[in-house]
C-alpha cells in the first residue's frame, strides 16, 4: 500500500452546468470502481459549494443548484470528496479573476496508488479540456499577445499618422485607431477572464465584446485603406 498526491493547475476553462455536472458524474460513478468503495459510502463524503459576493452555498449535488446559469458574480467553485477510510480527497476549485490559482488535487492512499490518481486526475483533464476556450491570448505571461498586438498595431499607425497625414482629420482618425487597439486590448482581459462563468452577464459581455472586436476591425480596414489610398495618391 502507498500514497500518493498531486495538484494541477487550471487554466482557460468555460466553466457551465454541463462541465459541474460531467465531473460530478465521473467521481461519484466512475472513482468508486477505481478505488473499490461502494458508491453511496462515497456519495455521503462529496459536496458542492459556490461562491458569490452575497455568500457561500453549499449542496450535496450540483443539481441541486437548479438554474441554467450560474450568478452573475460566481467567485468560486468547489466539488470536493474528502473521505478517510479509505483514505481518498478530490477536489476541483474553479477561482475566477486573475489569479490562474483554480486547481486539481488529488490524494489517494491505497495499492497503486500513484497510477489510481493519475487516472483520476487524466479523466478530469478530459472533461476541461472538452471546455477549454481561447482566452490564454489575453493572458499569456509575462505580457498579452493582445496587448502585444495593440501597442504593435498602435506604433505603425502612430508612425503613418506623423508620416503620412496631411490634414487634422487624418492625424485624428490615426490616433483614434491608436486609442482602440490599446482600449481593446485592456478591456480584452477583462471580459476575457482565465476561468469564464457561465452566467447571464458573461454572456452579455461576450456579446459586447464580439460586437467591440467587429467595429475595431472594420475601423482599422477603414483607417489602414485611408492610408494607403494618401500615401498612393498625396
Amino acid at each position: 500500500m502507498s500514497e500518493f498526491s498531486l495538484h494541477k493547475t487550471i487554466a482557460f476553462c468555460h466553466v457551465n452546468m454541463k462541465l459541474l455536472a460531467e465531473i460530478e458524474s465521473f467521481i461519484l460513478g466512475k472513482v468508486p470502481t477505481l478505488v473499490n468503495i461502494p458508491e453511496n459510502q462515497l456519495k455521503e463524503r462529496y459536496g458542492v459549494s459556490i461562491e458569490d459576493d452575497s455568500g457561500t452555498e453549499e449542496f450535496q449535488s450540483i443539481r441541486e443548484y437548479g438554474f441554467e446559469l450560474l450568478p452573475d458574480k460566481t467567485q468560486e467553485i468547489s466539488l470536493r470528496l474528502n473521505m478517510y477510510s479509505p483514505k481518498i480527497r478530490i477536489r476541483v476549485n474553479f477561482i475566477g479573476g486573475e489569479t490562474g490559482h483554480s486547481c486539481i488535487s488529488i490524494a489517494y492512499e491505497g495499492e497503486n496508488a500513484k497510477m489510481v490518481a493519475k487516472d483520476i486526475c487524466e479523466h478530469i483533464n478530459i472533461l476541461l479540456h472538452q471546455s477549454s476556450n481561447h482566452n490564454w491570448i489575453f493572458h499569456p505571461l509575462p505580457y498579452g499577445l493582445t496587448t502585444i498586438f495593440a501597442v504593435v498595431i498602435s506604433t505603425a499607425l502612430g508612425i503613418i499618422s506623423f508620416v503620412n497625414a496631411e490634414t487634422t482629420i487624418s492625424a485624428l482618425i490615426y490616433f483614434l485607431g491608436i486609442l482602440l487597439c490599446l482600449s481593446y486590448a485592456a478591456i480584452g482581459i477583462w471580459l476575457k477572464p482565465i476561468i469564464l462563468f457561465d452566467s447571464k452577464r458573461s454572456r452579455t459581455l461576450d456579446s459586447f465584446g464580439r460586437w467591440a472586436f467587429g467595429v475595431l476591425i472594420a475601423l482599422i480596414v477603414s483607417i489602414s485603406g485611408t492610408a494607403i489610398w494618401e500615401f498612393c495618391f498625396h
